[in-house]
């Protein structure tokens, strides 16, 4: 039985000064699973425009199964829906640690699957849904509001 080796493809351009929460989240995660995953190849997308002061991402290159991939789309910018999806390396998984990812990025690749992390940080938003908070009610921090 043959088996393939998982490339998966993070977006890091968040992983600069001017996005300290989502950046160190992205760093942490990528560290995380290159080293949780040894034998998987992984491909970090990073933007050089951005100022990044807090981590180290060309470390994580140092290791074998990391390869950066730099791209000029900033995010949050039209360029991003429109040609980020022609830019983005090959891989079987390509993961937005924001909402802002382009809708198209997994067209035309019939084996590439796409993922977001979507985070609420408005007020008007109920908690995360986790193992814990599911044994009990959640705790709203603000009133019920009435729907009749």
């Amino acid at each position: 039985m043959t088996t393939t080796t998982p490339i998966i493809v993070l977006d890091l351009r968040t992983v600069q000064d001017h996005f300290p929460g989502i950046g160190r989240y992205t760093f942490h995660l990528a560290q995380a699973l290159v080293e949780a995953a040894p034998t998987w190849r992984f491909t970090l997308l990073t933007q050089a425009q951005g100022a990044n002061t807090r981590f180290d991402v060309t470390g994580l290159a140092r290791r074998p199964n990391v390869t950066l991939h730099a791209v000029s789309q900033a995010i949050f910018s039209p360029q991003e829906q429109i040609t980020l999806p022609r830019d983005l390396p090959p891989g079987d998984l390509v993961h937005f640690p924001t909402t802002s990812s382009p809708i198209s990025a997994g067209a035309g690749r019939s084996s590439r699957s796409t993922t977001s992390s979507p985070t609420c940080t408005r007020p008007t938003c109920p908690p995360r849904f986790t193992a814990s908070s599911l044994r009990s009610p959640p705790a709203w921090p603000w009133p019920a509001r009435r729907t009749s």
